[in-house]
């Protein structure tokens, strides 16, 4: 039938759907007349009932145009109705936030605009085009009630305001939203126009402002509109404010596994120029410190007792962790104290050493890596991971390379898919054999951080590509390519043997003058206790874990190096009968921060199924026995490592396991045995 012939079926008929689902009708016709003959012949009612039956547009094949074209032939009341139903457009329908986004600005209704655009969760849609013909009044509502708006998308906002006479008036009576939403007043001056801020500048004392909030503003102007202020009446602390020079900077964040970027103004520092200029204006200065030299340095430890909230940030891999002032004052006060400890007359390599030691011993990984407490900002920080004491790969790496930077040593992040470490750039090393040797080298510090914690060798310190390559394979022939980046490490041309590492360290008197490194005694004292309780492994265990406490006083603290050196050397014995062991991390269940405890959990042959966790309340760190059903109500595993085995804890799951590792998500292996030992 043709297209002329459906229509005045159409328009004689009481049935039109009926008519429109009649194959033999319309059988004959393309998309776009059925479109048509839907948008001009059909009530609302049957347009939303051809909307609900999503089989109709996939066998005539309507594309997303049609489906447009129906929605908006649909009348404003009815269409605000059908716009509700957010699993027909978000899903059934397949339709683009852009698409839905031009039906809900289509409708008169304001009110319905916002409700269905908090509906929706348009947080990361560009918000300015679906509210711009909203008037103030609606704009208000939306930014006073919403709860999913992010914070660029408000100022954007704000900054549509139809005056500035409507912004100042939001601003004056809804200050609290400014504080809640962490948005500064500068913020959004800063993004108007420049006749705006001409208007904005002129009104300014019928504002609500401190004077700090003033010289903000006045900081943050364009250039034209700063030379254009009559500064006659102004205070001097305003004239100033006209005088600092500002940029832009890009505040590179992770939250979770997402990358978050924000572009804000900060004001560019001059060390040169009276700091006291700066007082008041924390929320303008950002401290790049890794750029600075001592004499920088030092006047910014000076402009954080000025500034008391500054930020302060540094630079990994596209990210910008950022440190408060008083973490970074706090944290360059220990690294002057390291660096004390580098005589004059120290090579290049000893002060490595010496440096990387220090950080072993200083620093852990963070025990909550992977869990849902994790901070994914903090642990990149470099002033952050010395104030806490904890930190993730690429975060270690970048406070041993700050250090290494203080003192002239080219070094240089290198990243795998998975893990961070350092290469040494033109580095002179010694050899036992007389030679000296210039090149380059790798060293992992995060690797490195359980041996130099317990005083043993650290295996992956000044080390050739292959020589990494191969600690990345397990002897189950597992392959974690941590250290796989051959396009960076392709130049790598010197590796330090057994002996001439144990001389440079023996140099720097972290071994003793056989150079042995004191885990040895530690291992040795060990094997005498697994020798001695042969024949009892619950008493051989009790005596591995006081021998830990006496060798190590705060081994609680720093639960992932203290997970390495029982799983690799106290309690990696023959001698030890147990169907399964597992050492790993756990929560109070009273405790709301979940900070991770440190448990080991066996499975013994003789004496069944036992739980330790580790007590740090004391002065001196201890293992604490509790019975399965004490261990369970005062302990929780956490929801990401329960995930990982399918919700099952540990002593759930009946498989024998005696040890559970990931090496790249640690700080590396203890090795005192075949060799090594000493």
């Amino acid at each position: 039938m043709d297209i002329q012939n459906v229509q005045n079926l159409l328009k004689n008929s009481n049935n039109r759907l009926n008519i429109i689902h009649d194959d033999n009708i319309i059988g004959n016709l393309n998309e776009t007349q059925i479109c048509d003959l839907i948008v001009n012949y059909l009530d609302d009612d049957e347009k939303m009932a051809i909307l609900h039956n999503v089989s109709f547009f996939e066998k005539h094949n309507l594309q997303i145009s049609h489906i447009k074209k129906i929605v908006l032939s649909i009348s404003d009341l009815n269409r605000d109705f059908l716009l509700y139903d957010t699993t027909l457009f978000a899903h059934d329908l397949h339709l683009k936030k852009s698409d839905i986004a031009e039906f809900i600005q289509s409708l008169d209704d304001n009110k319905s605009k916002f409700l269905l655009f908090e509906l929706y969760n348009f947080s990361n849609f560009n918000l300015f085009d679906l509210i711009k013909n909203m008037d103030d009044s609606s704009k208000t509502n939306l930014l006073l009630q919403s709860t999913s708006i992010e914070k660029f998308d408000k100022i954007n906002i704000l900054i549509s305001f139809s005056n500035i006479e409507a912004l100042i008036d939001f601003f004056n009576n809804n200050h609290d939203f400014f504080v809640e939403n962490n948005i500064f007043l500068y913020e959004v001056v800063s993004n108007l126009g420049e006749a705006y801020q001409q208007e904005f500048v002129s009104l300014i004392d019928t504002i609500n402002l401190t004077p700090n909030e003033k010289k903000e503003i006045f900081v943050i102007l364009k250039d034209t509109v700063k030379q254009t202020i009559d500064t006659n009446a102004l205070p001097e602390e305003y004239k100033t404010a006209l005088t600092l020079p500002t940029s832009t900077f890009i505040l590179e964040l992770l939250e979770k596994s997402y990358k978050t970027s924000e572009l804000i103004n900060k004001i560019d520092i001059d060390f040169n120029r009276n700091l006291e200029d700066y007082r008041g204006l924390d929320n303008l200065i950002i401290l790049e410190p890794e750029k600075y030299n001592d004499e920088e340095r030092a006047k910014s430890i000076e402009l954080c007792g000025i500034c008391p909230n500054l930020k302060v940030v540094n630079f990994i891999k596209d990210l910008t962790p950022v440190s408060t002032a008083e973490e970074y004052v706090k944290a360059e006060g220990w690294i002057n104290e390291v660096l004390n400890l580098l005589k004059p007359e120290y090579s290049n390599a000893q002060k490595i050493a010496i440096i990387d030691s220090v950080i072993g011993e200083f620093i852990s990984y963070s025990p909550d890596f992977d869990t849902e407490v994790f901070n994914h900002q903090d642990c990149r920080s470099i002033w952050k991971i010395i104030c806490s004491c904890y930190g993730v790969c690429n975060g270690i790496a970048a406070v041993e390379k700050y250090l290494f930077d203080r003192i002239g040593i080219e070094s240089k992040i290198v990243c795998s898919k998975n893990h961070a470490f350092l290469k040494l750039i033109n580095i002179e090393l010694s050899f036992s054999n007389g030679e000296i040797k210039k090149g380059n080298t790798i060293i992992d510090p995060t690797w490195n951080l359980a041996a130099h914690r317990f005083h043993g060798k650290p295996n992956l310190f000044c080390i050739d590509y292959e020589t990494a390559r191969l600690r990345d394979i397990d002897p189950d022939g597992t392959d974690s390519l941590c250290h796989q980046n051959g396009l960076a490490l392709y130049d790598i041309n010197l590796s330090l043997d057994d002996l001439s590492l144990r001389k440079l360290f023996q140099s720097v008197h972290l071994v003793d003058e056989n150079g042995v490194f004191p885990l040895y005694h530690l291992a040795t004292k060990s094997k005498q206790i697994h020798s001695k309780f042969s024949n009892d492994s619950l008493h051989d265990v009790c005596q591995q874990f006081i021998l830990l406490s006496n060798y190590y006083p705060q081994f609680a603290t720093c639960p992932d190096s203290s997970m390495r050196i029982l799983e690799h050397v106290l309690l990696n014995s023959e001698n030890l009968k147990f169907k399964k062991c597992i050492i790993n991390r756990v929560y109070n269940k009273k405790d709301k921060n979940k900070t991770p405890v440190l448990y080991v959990y066996i499975d013994f042959d003789d004496f069944g199924k036992r739980f330790f966790y580790a007590d740090y309340a004391s002065e001196k760190s201890q293992f604490i026995q509790l019975g399965q059903d004490d261990f369970t109500s005062r302990f929780e595993c956490y929801e990401e490592d329960l995930k990982k085995t399918n919700g099952l804890r540990p002593w759930e799951i009946s498989e024998t396991d005696k040890t559970k590792t990931d090496l790249s998500k640690g700080s590396g292996k203890v090795v005192v045995a075949g060799g090594e030992e000493r």
